[in-house]
């Protein structure tokens, strides 16, 4: 059996509750080429091959860990607490500890949202070499030739897109435990024709200085914003900003200026392309 090398940068588990299974289409607009079309499938969708390939211990490509990784701890029971939260959007008195574990989980989801994206693992790599080619620099200044040559060494990569040298698990569980306890907010879209869009980032994230460190400018994860499927939104914030609540509005208007500020939103921080069950809702 061969092992998979698409992978994929907004999971399919997500990508499916966006899909118009009427249809047996995804629609979707590219902002950049100002381009519409759909795919009948969810397989090639906000996906690149290799986009988790990473050399392995031997030396030998690895396309599995990383796969294996995003499968076990933030896909495998992405449906399961989907259909849970959508349970709670729809009623919202039906609320109990599943609910809010479930919500927990789709944050570790959203969490890790920007890391996968290719662009970002591009600009994590570079901005590592040009630091590294920095530290060689200054090490051969010092007149140490040989370890200069072992660090410039290093940088070299021609087996792979990306050097993933990451924990997905590591960094969703550092950035929740830095965001400290959350207030979640889900916007339903009830007898409404609206649908919330999907970005090619998966979800957003936005970020506040609201942990004491010496550097007065480093920000952190504070809100992140999931769009569930294309009729659930969830927004959690951390607790540190302040002033902040939880609770489950339903948007019954049609044409809501909520829903309209949500996928604005969502538009504006996509890269290059968003999807969603109605083509109607990529035009408006």
């Amino acid at each position: 059996m061969s092992t998979p090398i698409n992978h994929h940068y907004v999971s399919q588990c997500q990508i499916r509750n966006f899909f118009n299974g009427q249809d047996k289409l995804i629609y979707c607009y590219d902002k950049q080429l100002d381009n519409y079309f759909s795919k009948s499938t969810t397989k090639s969708l906000f996906s690149e091959e290799f986009s988790n390939t990473r050399v392995g211990t031997n030396d030998e490509l690895d396309h599995e860990t990383l796969e294996n990784e995003l499968n076990l701890y933030f896909e495998q029971d992405f449906e399961k607490h989907s259909r849970n939260v959508v349970e709670l959007a729809n009623n919202p008195h039906n609320n109990d500890d599943t609910k809010l574990e479930s919500l927990y989980y789709l944050v570790l989801y959203a969490l890790i949202a920007d890391i996968r994206i290719p662009e970002n693992k591009k600009n994590i790599d570079e901005s590592y070499a040009t630091l590294m080619r920095e530290t060689a620099m200054k090490v051969r200044m010092l007149g140490d030739e040989k370890q200069a040559d072992e660090i410039e060494k290093s940088l070299i990569n021609d087996k792979t897109k990306y050097s993933n040298v990451v924990h997905y698990t590591e960094i969703a569980a550092s950035r929740l435990a830095k965001m400290g306890d959350l207030d979640f907010n889900v916007y339903a879209i009830g007898k409404s024709s609206d649908k919330f869009l999907l970005p090619d980032i998966g979800c957003i994230q936005m970020r506040e200085r609201f942990n004491n460190y010496i550097n007065p400018y480093i920000q952190e994860v504070a809100i992140v914003g999931i769009p569930l499927t294309d009729k659930v939104f969830i927004f959690a914030c951390s607790k540190k900003l302040g002033d902040t609540s939880s609770g489950v509005t339903t948007n019954n208007d049609e044409n809501s200026l909520i829903v309209k500020g949500i996928n604005t939103q969502l538009f504006e921080m996509s890269i290059k392309t968003v999807a969603t069950g109605d083509p109607h809702h990529l035009k408006n």
